[in-house]
């Protein structure tokens, strides 16, 4: 699964979830991801690409 979202919506809550993080394999954003989010990906194996 892929996740394409802008990184104003990084730490941001929501009514609605689709599905934990950990279920995607690849996150597409823009350049502004907070680096803990990227760290967080890296150590679960998810692709980040900016």
């Amino acid at each position: 699964m892929v996740i394409v979202l802008d990184s104003s919506k990084f730490g941001k809550k929501t009514f609605l979830s689709l599905g934990r993080l950990t279920l995607s394999d690849t996150v597409v954003s823009d350049k502004g991801v907070p680096q803990q989010y990227v760290d967080y990906y890296e150590k679960n194996k998810i692709k980040v690409f900016t």
